[in-house]
């Protein structure tokens, strides 16, 4: 029995998902190397990870010849109408041969349903950390790093996110600006985190980047990458603000 969770894995192509395999500075040197060579990036990302399939993330039945029963829960495409003819049809492929299919949103659930696959409507898995996680999360709050915010912010703190995209120098100049004017109506710090460790998502270099522009301002990076430092944090937060739901349910 193979149970499959999502991550937006209807949308992730073979390139990102072996790009994303890779530390740092490899990734930079493999995206230099490749970007540009749609060929060439798409033959090394095979040959990484062993596997011809577009939609890596998503495996069929003819890839598990011997499970019983396949299901995806809480899984998200909202790129899936935009992906190539190929790597539609090959997706579509791999969900008909699936058991149950639930879906994290109606973008997802709307382009499946147009292209033929039966799925439902369900929470994403993230819904639950509260009821599965929350003892662990609180013991985690007033110790380690969390317990070293909680601390320096007495009046309490804005958790704030945002991917590496936003790393120009314009947006940053946005957000510092953004970031001041927080601090000066509320009294709350700031507090900078990164919600995925792998290239594309968050970056260390970006984020202290924005804290060097918005200099005077009453702000600390957050370094931890435990799961369970992120909840801590987030959990004693006054508010949150980021990039992390774009593609994503929304959590209170």
């Amino acid at each position: 029995d193979v149970l499959l969770v999502g991550g937006e894995i209807l949308g992730c192509p073979r390139y990102e998902a072996a790009i994303m395999l890779l530390d740092g500075d490899a990734a930079r040197a493999a995206i230099a190397r490749l970007d540009r060579d749609p060929v060439a990036r798409d033959d090394w990302a095979a040959d990484m990870l062993r596997t011809t399939r577009r939609l890596p993330y998503l495996p069929g039945r003819d890839a598990l010849p011997a499970i019983r029963s396949l299901v995806a829960t809480g899984i998200g495409g909202v790129d899936f109408a935009s992906l190539s003819p190929a790597a539609r049809d090959e997706a579509v492929r791999a969900l008909s041969g699936y058991n149950r299919i639930a879906v994290r949103d109606r973008a997802t659930l709307a382009a499946l349903a147009a292209a033929g696959i039966d799925a439902v409507l369900a929470p994403d898995p993230a819904v639950q950390v509260v009821s599965l996680f929350g003892r662990k999360i609180a013991a985690r709050a007033c110790a380690g790093e969390p317990g070293e915010i909680r601390r320096r912010f007495p009046q309490g703190y804005v958790a704030l996110q945002f991917s590496a995209d936003f790393g120009d120098d314009a947006t940053l100049r946005i957000l510092a600006v953004a970031l001041q004017a927080i601090v000066s109506a509320t009294g709350l710090g700031i507090v900078v985190f990164r919600a995925g460790l792998a290239p594309w998502h968050d970056d260390d270099d970006t984020s202290r980047r924005l804290l060097a522009m918005a200099s005077g301002t009453d702000a600390a990076l957050f370094r931890s990458p435990d799961i369970l430092d992120t909840a801590a944090l987030l959990a004693g937060a006054r508010a949150y603000a980021g990039s992390r739901d774009r593609k994503s349910t929304r959590l209170n």
